[in-house]
């Protein structure tokens, strides 16, 4: 099994573009906000076949993001030039952004991603992974004093200069979620929002654990 334990070492990439929740380079997002913290989240995704014109990086991700809405913890689906890649990344309240290694992988692989947050050292710890490979990556951030991870989301991530640099088969489905608050199980209650939709982009609750992107990569 290729494992990755990443805990440590990270990119560090400087300030972010924008360190509100609802970035300006959201599409469209699912998000259930909560009063107590976000103890544990978890999703399952199939890559997308890969988008007929390169040059965009479109990106999808579960994650969780504190109450004042200044930082995110999130695994992460992301096109990069020509290829496929699975990561994690963390934010921070001041837009510093940390990667871990970007591993690539192919359309119709299985990527589970997760967050659990740890009680002894309040720490959460992100775990993303490929069925097919085997390759697993781990990452680990402490939240600064003042900052409580209450709100749990889905996102379509990054506007394309065309349509054609989304995946043609025009959706992606994050499906078997897990939630809990505080840490007790919950049944997810999503809720939808858009910030600069773009290709007719929307996106579905089709039940508690499955949530759907939608586009039209030819618009």
């Amino acid at each position: 099994m290729k494992v990755a334990h990443v805990l440590i070492a990270l990119v560090a990439l400087g300030l972010a573009s924008c360190v509100s929740a609802h970035a300006d380079s959201w599409l469209v997002y699912a998000e259930m906000q909560n009063t107590n913290i976000v103890t544990y989240m978890n999703a399952t995704v199939i890559v997308p076949p890969a988008p007929t014109t390169t040059g965009g990086d479109p990106a999808f991700w579960p994650g969780i993001e504190d109450s004042k809405q200044q930082s995110v913890i999130q695994p992460i689906l992301k096109w990069i030039n020509r290829r496929w890649y699975i990561f994690n990344e963390y934010v921070t309240p001041e837009g510093r952004d940390y990667q871990t290694f970007h591993e690539p992988v192919s359309p119709g692989d299985t990527i589970f991603m997760e967050i659990t947050y740890y009680s002894h050292n309040t720490s959460y710890v992100m775990h993303i992974a490929s069925q097919e490979t085997g390759y697993e990556n781990y990452l680990s951030y402490t939240p600064q004093a003042g900052y409580q991870y209450t709100d749990a989301y889905f996102s379509f991530e990054h506007q394309p200069n065309t349509c054609a640099q989304y995946p043609p088969s025009n959706n992606i489905t994050f499906f078997d979620t897990n939630l809990s608050v505080g840490g007790i199980p919950v049944t997810p209650s999503w809720t939808t929002g858009e910030v600069n939709p773009a290709c007719d982009s929307t996106v579905n609750v089709v039940s508690p654990t499955v949530v759907q992107f939608l586009w039209d990569s030819e618009a």
